[in-house]
C-alpha cells in the first residue's frame, strides 16, 4: 500500500472489517429477480485467488460480484464490478 497513516487526504487504505459487505448483500437481496448466494458461502472465496468461473460453478450463479471499499480521508469510496462466469469478463463496472 501507500504506507501513509490514518487520516492523511488521498491516502487510500482498506476498510478492515467494515460492515459495508453485509448492508450491501442485505440491499441486493432486496432486488426483484435478483438471487444472491448466502454471505457465509460468498465470504469462503474471501482472500483466496481462484479464478471466478471456478467460483461461479463452486456456486452455481451466473454473475459474481466483487468489490472493495476503502477509506479515502473521511470518506468510503466503494468499487464494484459484475464479472460474467461463463467467459470471466465484466459485465459492468462502478466506483
Amino acid at each position: 500500500m501507500d504506507g501513509g497513516g490514518p487520516g492523511r487526504p488521498g491516502v487510500t487504505r482498506p476498510v478492515p472489517d467494515d460492515p459495508t459487505p453485509a448492508e450491501i448483500i442485505n440491499a441486493l437481496a432486496n432486488v426483484e429477480g435478483v438471487r444472491v448466494v448466502a454471505r457465509t458461502s460468498a465470504f469462503s472465496f474471501k482472500g483466496k485467488n481462484l479464478d471466478v468461473r471456478k467460483i461461479g460453478a463452486d456456486l452455481n450463479v451466473a454473475t459474481v460480484l466483487e468489490g472493495s471499499v476503502r477509506r479515502e480521508g473521511n470518506q468510503l469510496r466503494v468499487f464494484a464490478q459484475l464479472i460474467g462466469v461463463a467467459d470471466g469478463y465484466h459485465l459492468w463496472s462502478k466506483s
